[in-house]
C-alpha cells in the first residue's frame, strides 16, 4: 500500500512532489508449515524493515518502508519470500503506484461576461445586476481538496464542488448589484494538495457605476404597455401589491390597477397627494425594472420610499412625487 491506500493500478494517490511516502507490505503465511527467512524485496531499492522473520501458518506480518515523492508516475513491485522446513523458497508480489506532482490553481474572474483585469472595466448603472463567474483550474499534478474562492468585498461566491482532479475545471458564481463608482473586487483561489500544504491565485476584477440619466413618463407607459413584459410587472396587477401601505389610508387606490393608477389625477387633501406619488411612482417602478432603461433609482428603493410616504403628510407625498416625476423626464430610450 502507499500511504495506506491500496493502489496496485496506475496511477494510485496523488502526492506532492517532496512529500513522504509511506509504503506498508502486509506479508501473511498463507500455507500449513512455518517460514523461516521471511523478507521483503523492493524493487526500486527501497530499504524494507519487517517486526521478525519468521511466520507461523496463518499468521501475518506488516513491513514498512520510507521515501520521499518524486515528479510523475511512480511504480514499485514488493516482493516476500520465505523459506519452508524442506523444499524451495515460496514467494509473492504486489505492485503498488503513486503520481507525484507539484500543486498549482489558476483562477479566471469575469464581471457580467467581461475580463476586467484593468480598471475602469466594463459600465454598469447603479442598482443594476452584477454577475462574477470564477474559473478554477487545477494546473498543478495533483488532486486538490478543500477548493474553495474567496471575495475581498465580502461577496458571497458559490462553487459547485470541493475536489478538482489534475487539469479540471469548475466555474464558481456570485451575484451583487452595482455601486456608484471605481469598484474593484478581488478573488481567490485555493486548494489543499494531499501534503496538507494550500496553493492558491488570485484575480482582480473592475467596473465603473454610473448613476442613470433616463426615465420614462408615466404617459410613456400608459401608452406604451407593449414595453412592460421585461420589467416584470402587469398591467392588470393591483397597486397594493407592489404599495401596500396605500390601504392604510386610501385603500380605494391600492384596488386600482397599476395602469390606472398611471392616469390618476390628484385633487385635494390627502388623497389627492396619494394619487399624484402613486402616478409617478408606477412610472419609477417600470422604469427602475425595465433593464434598458437607465434609472437612477433601484425598484427597492422606489417601493421602500414610496410606501415610507404614503403614511406620512400631503407634502411629504407631494414632494417625493416631484423627485420622481423629475426622474421620470430625463429622456426614455425606448420606442
Amino acid at each position: 500500500m502507499t500511504n495506506g491506500i491500496d493502489a496496485y493500478s496506475a496511477p494510485g494517490p496523488y502526492i506532492s512532489v517532496g512529500s513522504p511516502v509511506l509504503w506498508t507490505y502486509v506479508v501473511t503465511n498463507t500455507g500449513d508449515v512455518f517460514l523461516a527467512q521471511v523478507a521483503v524485496i523492493d524493487d526500486k531499492g527501497v530499504t524494507v524493515s519487517c517486526p521478525k522473520n519468521s511466520l507461523e501458518p496463518g499468521e501475518s506480518i506488516v513491513c514498512t518502508a520510507a521515501g520521499t515523492a518524486g515528479y510523475g508516475q511512480y511504480e514499485n513491485k514488493g516482493t516476500a519470500t520465505g523459506t519452508p522446513g524442506a523444499g524451495s523458497a515460496v514467494t509473492d508480489w504486489y505492485l503498488s503506484h503513486y503520481f507525484g506532482g507539484t500543486p498549482m490553481i489558476t483562477i479566471e474572474k469575469r464581471v457580467n461576461g467581461q475580463d476586467a483585469d484593468d480598471p475602469p472595466g466594463p459600465t454598469l448603472f447603479v442598482g443594476s445586476p452584477v454577475s462574477w463567474t470564477y474559473v478554477l483550474t487545477n494546473t498543478g499534478g495533483v488532486r486538490l481538496t478543500n477548493v474553495r474562492v474567496s471575495d475581498d468585498k465580502g461577496v458571497t461566491v458559490s462553487c459547485p464542488k470541493t475536489v478538482l482532479e489534475p487539469a479540471e475545471s469548475m466555474t464558481c458564481t456570485a451575484t451583487g448589484t452595482a455601486m456608484v463608482g471605481q469598484y474593484l473586487n478581488i478573488g481567490t483561489a485555493t486548494g489543499t494538495a494531499p501534503a496538507g500544504n494550500d496553493v492558491t491565485a488570485s484575480d482582480p476584477c473592475y467596473y465603473s457605476g454610473q448613476v442613470g440619466n433616463e426615465g420614462c413618463t408615466p404617459g410613456y407607459w400608459k401608452n406604451h404597455t407593449g414595453s412592460w413584459p421585461p420589467t416584470g410587472y402587469s398591467t392588470s396587477q393591483d397597486v397594493d401589491t407592489v404599495f401596500p401601505n396605500v390601504n392604510t389610508y386610501y385603500p380605494a387606490l391600492g384596488d386600482a390597477t397599476l395602469v390606472v393608477a398611471l392616469a390618476f389625477g390628484g385633487g385635494p387633501g390627502g388623497e389627492g397627494a396619494a394619487e399624484i406619488l402613486l402616478r409617478a411612482a408606477v412610472a419609477a417602478l417600470l422604469n427602475a425594472s425595465h433593464p434598458d432603461v437607465a434609472y437612477p433609482r433601484t425598484t427597492a428603493s422606489v417601493i421602500a420610499d414610496v410606501n415610507a410616504a404614503l403614511l406620512q403628510t400631503r407634502d411629504t407625498m407631494l414632494a417625493l412625487a416631484a423627485q420622481l416625476d423629475a426622474d421620470n423626464n430625463r429622456g426614455c430610450p425606448l420606442h
